[in-house]
């Protein structure tokens, strides 16, 4: 070793020219050893990685929410559509419609 150097997070010795800076805000201008370089950038990766599984996680909540107030519309759409079309039936019910009748088969044929 041409320069051996104590590593600060680890207090293995290193050679200073292999070393590497650090990651963390502790470390950042301060030379460290290979493995705990490693260490580091592994708990960095892991950290981004977080990171993004909130951020989706936040975006697919915002989607979840948006399409759970589609689905009560639509609900909402669908059962004003029933009730109108209770009304419908309770009108024409009321006129004693019951589907084609004689008195319609006799119009048709009287008007041709």
């Amino acid at each position: 070793m041409e320069m051996p150097t104590p590593c600060v997070t680890c207090d293995e010795t290193f050679d200073l020219n292999s070393g590497r800076c650090g990651l963390t805000h502790k470390t950042s201008n301060i030379t460290i050893c290979n493995n705990c370089h490693s260490n580091q950038q592994e708990q960095k990766n892991r950290i981004d990685e977080i990171r993004q599984a909130l951020e989706s996680k936040s975006d697919n909540e915002s989607n979840i929410e948006s399409w759970t107030d589609q689905v009560n519309d639509l609900q909402q759409n669908i059962e004003n559509a029933r009730l109108e079309n209770e009304s419908l039936d309770e009108e024409l019910n009321c006129c004693n419609y019951n589907g084609v009748d004689d008195n319609y088969h006799t119009l048709i044929n009287e008007f041709y």
